[in-house]
């Protein structure tokens, strides 16, 4: 088997790649951290070498103590693999966002077929377990086959329109470009939606730069509301949320923090896909704020999509 020791990276990061990695993660305050990644998961889950993991704990990055050991923020290990470009299952799962998005640029017509898979919350309740799927699910128009299979186990297919190339341009592109300086990080909960951070640390998610734009789009003349959903990769697809611009009576996608951050990644060719461009076909809108897919009872479940073609 392989080691994380072993793990190939296709050019070991400098010292400057290193500094910057820290000095992004520097920019959250400790107290919404929680310390709670070892660096053997460090290692083995995030696939963090420890040569590497030494490295940037000497240049400062945030850590915790378990006795004479590191501990890490799981975010924080999310963010440097993926800055690093490390071969790392974060990695894989930008490369398929990627992929997505070029689907949908490609098909006229995506159709995928989602298999959710829900766990019970409090396996130790009494009673048997009871599953409900949100109505922005079982509702939704671009659903055109739903199923439920077993417990907790719902198969839908999706269609949705692609096969399209939308750029924005004037306002709505100067909008955008408010973004120019805000890098993509994944961050704590608790600072998705304060736009004072996203100001002042020039960090954003994919929720709360989105609401940034959605704040600002007003002060461009321009029509704004969020919008939750789906990112239709394969084969695992994953909750995500981004803004929609209405440009000449039609709401367009606007995602340009994922488009700025993959082509910096090498995912995306930035000459094709520019932050101002309006992806199709790839993210499948389910509402207006986040919500849990499936409940169990009052509490969100634990929800994994397996998506596949057809």
């Amino acid at each position: 088997m392989t080691t994380a020791e072993t793990i190939p990276i296709e050019v070991a990061p400098s010292d400057e790649a290193l500094a910057v990695v820290v000095e992004r993660a520097q920019r959250i305050p400790d107290r919404y951290r929680a310390f709670t990644e070892s660096r053997e998961s460090a290692r083995r889950i995030h696939r963090m070498p420890d040569v590497l993991l030494a490295r940037l704990l000497a240049l400062g990055f945030p850590h915790g103590t378990d006795g004479a050991e590191p501990t890490f923020y799981t975010n924080d290990l999310r963010n440097a693999c993926e800055e690093l470009r490390l071969p790392s299952p974060h990695r894989s799962a930008i490369q398929l966002m990627g992929a997505a998005l070029e689907a949908g640029a490609a098909e006229t017509v995506v159709q995928r077929t989602i298999d959710l898979h829900s766990r019970c919350p409090a396996p130790a309740h009494d009673g048997a377990c009871g599953f409900n799927l949100s109505r922005s699910i079982s509702s939704n128009i671009q659903v055109t086959m739903l199923t439920p299979m077993n417990t907790g186990h719902y198969r839908l297919t999706v269609a949705l329109p692609g096969g399209r190339t939308s750029h924005f341009t004037g306002a709505h592109r100067e909008l955008l470009a408010e973004l120019d300086d805000v890098n993509f990080a994944r961050l704590p909960h608790a600072l998705a939606d304060d736009p004072a951070f996203l100001r002042d640390a020039k960090l954003a998610d994919c929720q709360s730069g989105a609401r940034f734009l959605v704040d600002k789009a007003a002060c461009y003349g321009i029509s704004a509301r969020m919008a939750f959903g789906v990112l239709l990769t394969q084969p695992f697809s994953t909750t995500h949320a981004w803004a929609e611009l209405k440009v000449d009576g039609e709401w367009l996608v606007s995602d340009p923090l994922s488009l700025a951050v993959l082509a910096r990644w090498g995912v995306l060719d930035t000459a094709v896909w520019p932050p101002y461009r309006s992806p199709h076909g790839s993210h499948w809108k389910l509402g207006d704020r986040v919500k849990a897919l499936v409940r169990h009872g009052a509490r969100p479940a634990p929800t994994s999509m397996i998506t596949r073609h057809g």
